[in-house]
């Protein structure tokens, strides 16, 4: 019974460090002045986080924070999410939140791209081509590229 018991154990580590079975999570991180862009003091984080197996994203997580006193600069970034929010925040799967707190903007967004609807997501935001592979999968280096083209550093 124990060399079964050795033996079941044996098989799930193995079974679990080839990765069949695991998800795997990237993390993309953007920091930028404010000063640098508009010249003025502030500040726009942002951190995703992006769930993979094997080649394909399952989901992402991303948390934008963007702080400033420029009131112009900051309804223009709370507008342009507001409205991502009323586009967006309807779609089964597509999670957006948008919190103001003081001259903090806070932006989170929670997409379960294995669940979601992808013709209702196209509908939305247009083409989704560029990330999908011919199996209508999210292909996670399509992401990676994209994001380090923003200026995102992924581990």
């Amino acid at each position: 019974m124990k060399k079964i018991l050795f033996a079941l154990i044996a098989v799930v580590v193995a079974f679990n460090l080839s990765g069949c079975s695991s998800s795997k999570v990237t993390i993309c991180e953007l920091e930028v002045d404010m000063q640098d862009l508009y010249e003025v003091e502030g500040s726009f984080t942002s951190k995703i986080e992006i769930t993979s197996k094997g080649d394909y994203v399952v989901r992402v997580v991303n948390k934008e924070i963007m702080t400033t006193k420029n009131s112009e600069i900051f309804e223009a970034y709370e507008g342009f999410y507001m409205n991502f929010k009323e586009t967006l925040g309807d779609l089964e799967h597509y999670g957006v939140n948008v919190k103001v707190e003081g001259d903090t903007l806070v932006y989170d967004v929670d997409i379960n791209y294995e669940e979601i609807d992808i013709d209702d997501m196209e509908a939305v935001v247009g083409s989704m081509s560029g990330f999908l592979n011919e199996d209508d999968k999210f292909v996670l280096l399509n992401f990676l590229l994209t994001y380090k083209n923003m200026g995102y550093s992924c581990k």
